[in-house]
């Protein structure tokens, strides 16, 4: 049989700022590497789904839709993951997938971690795979109460907790967590403010820095290396 694979892989918000096991990179490797090391899967089509920055406790993830809306289509026909927690942390919806949507549809579902294979797999191993997804959702769960302990703690002791500042500060280079003025950035910000108690429009404002080659927010963090995606370096 020819197969269509869905090669899904899913990083959380927390876990793509930290170096571990779970990259895109790692994920896909491991994905990769299994199929090409199965002779069953010779000749076929990979397609891949990457949510980074989303939770495992729901489905709210625009690739995965992406996924099953093509599974709907009947244009996949085989989903590979590195495992259950890749797929969803939710226990429930984990399982109605396995149990009801994917087998009605003829998907073949595989996690490689898990040793876990549809077409393979015995009904009265079921009591294991619902352990592993309880405990996928209990372990999630521990992890987001943490997380938001960590942060509100960060909050009361006056630490800037976000990934990228706004416009006009920077990070201090000794604390990442305190934040600095941008003396250029801070400048353009005056200006403007001088510019609309002048009564300017934000069209004449816009138009006025563009002419004086001063880039925009994106464009500017792009060119400090504080963004990386190549779009920004196109702003206006």
């Amino acid at each position: 049989m020819l197969y269509t694979i869905a090669v899904y892989i899913r990083l959380s918000k927390q876990q793509s700022y930290t170096k571990n096991n779970e990259s895109i990179i790692n994920q896909k490797s491991i994905i990769e590497n299994f199929i090409k090391t199965n002779k069953e899967f010779d000749g076929s089509k990979l397609i891949y789904y990457i949510d980074e920055g989303y939770s495992g406790t729901n489905f709210e993830r625009p690739n995965f839709k992406k996924m099953i809306k093509n599974v709907e289509e009947k244009e996949i026909n085989c989903i590979i993951v590195k495992d259950f927690s890749r797929f969803g942390r939710n226990y429930v919806d984990v399982g109605k997938y396995l149990e009801e949507i994917f087998p009605l549809m003829n998907i073949r579902f595989i996690s490689i971690n898990d040793n876990y294979d549809s077409i393979y797999y015995d009904n009265n191993d079921y009591l294991n795979l619902y352990i592993k997804n309880i405990v996928n959702t209990i372990y999630s769960n521990d992890i987001s109460k943490k997380i938001c302990t960590t942060f509100k703690t960060k909050q009361l002791n006056g630490d800037f907790i976000g990934s990228i500042t706004c416009f006009g500060y920077k990070k201090s280079k000794i604390n990442k967590n305190k934040l600095e003025i941008d003396e250029y950035a801070s400048n353009i910000i005056k200006k403007i403010f001088e510019l609309r108690l002048d009564g300017y429009s934000y069209l004449y404002i816009a138009n006025y820095l563009n002419d004086l080659h001063i880039s925009c927010p994106n464009k500017y963090k792009f060119e400090n290396k504080i963004l990386f995606n190549e779009k920004y370096k196109y702003c206006l």
